[in-house]
């Protein structure tokens, strides 16, 4: 979807494998972790990873709420 949408450049990102090259080719640094955050993107792999993405994604809320205080 963030090819599709093409703000994957300059991004990283993790993915299933299978979409590496799709994200590389898009202008993006494809990585293999659970869990990355790039500014306001968070993306994960795989279901496995749910838990961490989750964790990233609270933080991220939370954060944000702070700033706006």
């Amino acid at each position: 979807m963030l090819v599709e949408a093409d703000i994957a450049q300059d991004r990283t990102l993790t993915s299933w494998p299978s979409l590496r090259t799709d994200i590389r080719n898009a202008g993006g640094n494809w990585v293999d972790q659970e869990v990355v955050q790039d500014g306001q993107i968070t993306t994960s792999r795989k279901p496995d990873d749910l838990p961490a993405f989750n964790r990233e994604l609270l933080k991220s809320f939370a954060e944000n709420c702070q700033r706006r205080e």
